[in-house]
């Protein structure tokens, strides 16, 4: 086998299996819209450059026939390019998308070591779909006791916020009407973000105009997002890259700031 063909070898081969897992995770671990959301491309960048670029280029640079040590040579390509698989796919299934919480105004997306299992309540969550995280819905005690005591755990406490603490999960079937009491028009979102303009009309353009579209705020790894939300279902549909709590400014206090 030449060098080049040896090349062109573990070059097919590693492109079919990055492809491969590939599939995997974008079709079944971070469906749409929930990659950008998390945000994972650092775990996905190593992954792709050891396995497609680097390790075929390591056997472009190391491959001579006949050579002495060759066997040893391309069997640490190998464990560096396995590595780095082994790598990318535990970080990317370990963040994968498992809950997302509805508190307040918001969703939150949190994977499952985020959250502490053995405090989910029999009865409250649904089983996993394959291809979504389970949606839940995140609420305050109603009793006034009971609410100041979890404000002084979360306040002074350090203690984390009820979306990330079960014991405060509810149904998210049951409390579809909360969530879309807080979601706002799209209208409201282009208001504050002019700059949305084409992503908000594409949308609409691609559901007819239909007023039935609405967002709420998604808090991502590294930035918030407008969730865009079918108003019967209150299920995801798409994201806007775009401050979902940006108001529309004022112009007679920009003309004030400007003078």
């Amino acid at each position: 086998m030449t060098r080049i063909k040896a090349f062109l070898t573990h070059f097919g081969l590693s492109l079919f299996i990055v492809s491969a897992v590939l599939t995997i995770v974008l079709l079944f671990w971070y469906p749409s819209p929930f990659f950008q959301i998390i945000g994972v491309t650092d775990a996905l960048q190593i992954l792709i450059f050891v396995d497609i670029v680097l390790g075929p280029l390591l056997t472009l640079v190391l491959f001579k026939p006949g050579k002495r040590g060759l066997v040893f040579d391309m069997y640490c390509v190998a464990i560096i390019q396995v590595s780095a698989l082994c790598y990318g796919v535990s970080v990317l299934y370990e963040e994968r998308p498992y809950y997302a919480v509805f508190t307040q105004d918001r969703f939150d997306i949190l994977a499952r070591k985020d959250v502490n299992e053995s405090a989910i309540q029999s009865g409250v969550l649904p089983e996993k779909p394959w291809r979504q995280p389970i949606y839940v819905f995140a609420s305050m005690p109603t009793d006034n006791k009971e609410f100041q005591r979890v404000m002084d755990e979360v306040l002074f406490e350090g203690k984390p916020d009820i979306q990330y603490r079960p014991e405060f999960w509810r149904p998210y079937e049951a409390n579809l009407d909360r969530v879309r009491e807080e979601s706002k028009p799209l209208d409201a979102l282009l208001a504050g973000n002019p700059e949305a303009a084409d992503d908000i009309d594409a949308l609409l353009n691609q559901y007819n105009g239909s007023k039935q579209l609405g967002f709420v705020p998604v808090l991502g790894k590294k930035q918030p997002f407008a969730l865009v939300i079918d108003m019967k279902t209150t299920m995801p549909i798409d994201i806007i890259d775009a401050d979902p709590w940006k108001k529309k400014a004022n112009k007679k206090l920009a003309s004030i700031t400007d003078q």
